[in-house]
């Protein structure tokens, strides 16, 4: 981070980054609390999971607001004003993430049948990639770190791969039907939020650079 001669304006860009860490890392938690209430057919937990995404929209919505009041007053040009623009709908991403682990939670109750073990270890596998990928963006968001960004990037051909192997195996498997749509709800959701993260990433690349072309995190 830049320093400024308006040294309030070091400590607000300060507090707007250290509260994206924090809504990072309670989506991580809530995609870590969804898989154990999948593997432990864990309807308690589960429904703690929902419950918790009202945490996450307060947070962003906080994230959001003084986000917005720090741009009303402060006025910033170049990557200061990039920085602000991209915190807002990085807040935003993280939100949808977390909309999506609560989803995936709230499915756990509907199961008929504890999934198969071999289901269950895809999708738990999808899931914590998911999880090492959120972990992976929000370390390269706070020091601005491109080729980290670019790394976590590429990372979503392993999820959409994952998804593809999870709807094949289901398929094969002959789940219940009912079950069968649970599954594959679940790792759909984990399948969006690997799109969210490669957002984010696209996000830091525009505050570095000052370009949303981001072709060349493919090479």
């Amino acid at each position: 981070m830049q320093e400024h001669i308006v040294k309030s304006f070091d400590s607000e860009l300060k507090d707007l980054t250290d509260k994206i860490v924090l809504l990072g890392q309670t989506c991580e938690q809530q995609i870590e609390n969804a898989l154990t209430a999948l593997t432990g057919s864990d309807h308690a937990l589960a429904q703690q999971t929902v419950d918790k995404d009202a945490q996450v929209n307060e947070l962003q919505k906080e994230i959001e607001e003084e986000a917005i009041q720090c741009l009303a007053m402060r006025q910033p040009v170049a990557i200061d004003l990039r920085q602000l623009l991209s915190v807002v709908k990085i807040a935003s991403k993280l939100e949808r993430i977390g909309d999506y682990a609560a989803n995936a939670a709230s499915r756990v109750p509907k199961l008929t049948a504890a999934p198969q073990p071999e289901t269950t270890d895809l999708i738990v596998q999808l899931g914590s990639t998911c999880k090492a990928m959120l972990t992976e963006i929000i370390a390269a968001f706070k020091t601005l770190d491109l080729q980290k960004a670019a790394a976590t990037w590429r990372r979503d051909n392993e999820v959409d791969t994952l998804f593809v192997q999870l709807v094949e195996m289901t398929q094969k498997q002959n789940e219940d039907i009912d079950d069968y749509t649970q599954l594959i709800f679940i790792g759909r959701y984990f399948e969006r939020i690997g799109d969210h993260i490669t957002n984010i990433a696209e996000f830091i690349y525009y505050i570095t650079t000052g370009q949303a072309y981001v072709d060349q995190f493919s090479k």
